[in-house]
């Protein structure tokens, strides 16, 4: 590949006015970028499946969970309860502020009917549920959130150039509902405590981070008209919104059944304390393992989609979807069950230990001890630091563009950031702040809806009780869980453009010239000099690919 393609010849025989100046100027720019960037940028890789044995651990234990749900769920079914729960609610009737209004003629066979109910739902120390309740609060939540998060998605794709800013308003906005209301209907409760808690955390943050929006707007309104082009991604997405909704019923079904099981277990049978937190953590592993398995099949579609719109403006986008979603489920779902395993732990412990780091002083001298300690510091960072570079969110944009395996796909990301010089860049956590916010929000929001439900309906759902604090759980978990998944659509695509932009900015430019001249235009205004390819010498680039191929 030549450095510039166009012979002086060619170059020379066009008429230069001042806008075509400019143009060609920024198109060599970006011609030297690609060349510069084109040993780290990525290639596509051959098709094979990859990561093979942590697919099979995750069909393993997916299985499991089916197999134990179907022997011990039912274990943690209360089936009587409903009947006599239905009688309860029909009994009550609640006032705007909640409070119960009965005749004296009915107390007594009220109070009858709720102890009835209390003693029937009571098994020692085992824990029953109504999962008929249940079942029917969590469809109306997960109907509220998903209606919720597709609205919330509509509003970023008409207002494209002011999602950011329309995020931060909206879940200022939805907050201040939360609070609000929950004053209104449920003074004596914690949400109205929770509310405005979430409306101050929502408008600190914004006030924090409003300067750097423009950059973030124009990164989220390329990925947004990106996945317009492609919609077929946002039924996917919902599709896997309703199975994650499946899954978090059938894991409460699960976990109850199996807590009961060991819970009335007697004699020699019973499993000691350790080996019990043992089974339960496994079970709370397995459904994060599963949720973040269903939320990535969605970006690993989602980068490979906006890819090959990235690089091509004629495609079929069937034929990308397809491509996408074969890649996502076959060929590369031991990459994605690999890195939702590890991948949230590793940042997590990685951002905790950072305050930690050992910092060496030249002008004091340490005692042999601490020199030892340090070098153990040091060793134990450095792993930690090599960790971190596999294992990465940019890793999936990497696995769905060109089919890497999780651990390669993560240090060809850290490698492109690191030679382009946008390390500082790839850290910023702007948008998936904000959309974690607005999940927190939505997921808020739901459980107050939840919560209402609830009131309105005399809904009993376990033998503990406090059926407030149940079905605002109920509602917060899913509101969470859904919309965390829609929204992975806008993070996956910003993720590919920022990866596309960091290596191909040429094929960009060329097919969408608009789009490219804009997001310039805001990195400029935000990171200045990011664009600029004065310290990225020719001859050095030549010698880099040179030794590259030879290697």
């Amino acid at each position: 590949e030549m450095f510039i393609p166009q012979s002086v010849d060619q170059m020379m025989s066009k008429p230069i006015t001042g806008s075509a100046k400019g143009t060609r100027r920024q198109h060599m720019r970006q011609q030297s970028v690609e060349f510069f960037m084109a040993p780290v940028k990525g290639k596509e890789q051959r098709t094979r499946c990859r990561d093979l044995l942590f697919a099979i651990l995750f069909v393993a234990q997916f299985v499991t969970i089916i197999w134990a749900g179907m022997s011990y769920g039912a274990a943690g079914v209360y089936t009587t309860s409903h009947s006599h729960a239905s009688d309860v609610s029909s009994d009550l009737m609640y006032s705007s502020n909640g409070d119960v209004q009965n005749s004296p003629d009915d107390t007594e066979d009220l109070a009858s009917k709720l102890g009835h109910l209390a003693d029937e739902m009571k098994s020692g120390e085992s824990l029953t549920i109504d999962y008929f309740n249940v079942l029917r609060l969590s469809a109306y939540a997960g109907l509220f959130a998903g209606g919720l998060s597709a609205l919330a998605l509509i509003f970023m794709t008409i207002l494209a150039e002011r999602v950011i800013q329309m995020s931060l308003v909206f879940s200022i906005a939805l907050s201040f509902i939360w609070g609000t209301t929950g004053i209104g209907f449920f003074p004596q409760s914690f949400v109205p405590i929770t509310g405005l808690f979430a409306l101050l955390l929502c408008v600190g943050y914004t006030l924090i981070v409003w300067d750097r929006i423009p950059f973030a707007s124009a990164n989220v309104k390329t990925a947004l008209i990106g996945l317009k082009e492609n919609i077929g991604v946002v039924i996917i997405a919902f599709l896997m919104m309703g199975l994650m909704q499946c899954w978090c019923l059938w894991s409460v079904y699960t976990s109850v059944g199996i807590y009961n099981t060991i819970k009335q277990c007697e004699g020699d049978e019973c499993m000691s304390k350790g080996m019990t937190s043992l089974i339960l953590t496994g079970l709370i592993v397995s459904f994060y393992w599963t949720f973040e398995v269903f939320m990535n099949i969605v970006q690993v579609t989602v980068s490979s989609t906006v890819g090959v719109w990235w690089a091509s403006s004629n495609y079929s986008k069937s034929h990308a979807i397809c491509r996408g979603l074969n890649r996502a489920l076959v060929f590369s779902f031991g990459s994605i069950c690999l890195g939702s395993l590890f991948t949230t732990p590793i940042q997590l412990v990685r951002q905790v230990a950072e305050s930690f780091r050992p910092q060496r002083n030249e002008e004091n001298a340490l005692l042999c001890l601490q020199e030892c300690l340090l070098c153990v510091q040091e060793c134990v960072f450095a792993y930690m630091d090599d960790l971190s570079q596999s294992f990465n969110h940019w890793a999936y944009t990497y696995v769905g563009l060109y089919g890497y395996g999780f651990r390669d796909a993560g240090k060809n990301a850290t490698l492109l950031f690191e030679k382009r010089g946008w390390t500082k860049i790839a850290a910023d956590s702007l948008l998936i702040n904000v959309l974690f916010i607005f999940s927190l929000i939505i997921g808020g929001t739901t459980g107050f809806f939840a919560l209402v439900i609830e009131t309105r309906e005399g809904l009993v759902f376990t033998s503990l009780g406090s059926p407030e604090v149940t079905s605002f759980l109920i509602g917060t978990v899913i509101g969470l869980v859904m919309s965390s998944v829609l929204l992975s659509l806008v993070t996956s695509a910003v993720s590919t453009v920022i990866i596309r932009f960091a290596g191909s900015p040429r094929e960009f430019e060329f097919h969408h010239g608009r789009l490219s001249k804009e997001m310039c235009a805001a990195w400029r205004e935000v990171w200045p000099g990011c664009l600029d390819m004065n310290d990225m010498n020719p001859l050095q680039a030549i010698s880099f690919n040179n030794s590259r191929r030879g290697g």
